[in-house]
């Protein structure tokens, strides 16, 4: 999963609908170099401004914002910027048959369950 700024969300919604930005602006009532500048990150817009485009392209607020703390907590995203290298390997799985998925889910929990383990057991230790 790829986070986008807001900016970037708004522009790939309203690729989404082929419009342009200028359709865009006309939608949400502020002007296409407005439209341009949040698209582009130089301009964060107003809550107000926000609000209006989230109207426009039918989604909540929500949607368009970024959330930090779904940003930490997703796996996937943390993966891409702690071992880039895991992530592209983890990016072609589709590429393997279902059984050499099975051996990768199989090897997988097994490891991660031995240093559940470990970790258990040296906390227990340390007590």
């Amino acid at each position: 999963m790829t986070i986008l700024s807001i900016g970037e969300k708004i522009a790939q919604l309203r690729r989404e609908r082929n419009w342009t930005q200028r359709e865009l602006a006309d939608k949400a009532g502020v002007t296409q170099n407005q439209v341009s500048r949040i698209e582009k990150g130089k301009s964060r817009p107003r809550t107000s401004t926000l609000e209006t485009f989230a109207e426009a392209l039918g989604v909540s607020v929500e949607d368009l914002e970024n959330n930090p703390i779904f940003e930490k907590e997703n796996p996937v995203a943390q993966m891409a910027q702690e071992d880039p290298d895991m992530a592209a390997l983890f990016a072609q799985i589709s590429l393997l048959s279902p059984k050499q998925r099975e051996a990768i889910k199989i090897t997988l929990s097994s490891m991660i369950s031995y240093q559940k383990v470990r970790q258990v057991t040296k906390d227990s230790v340390a007590s």
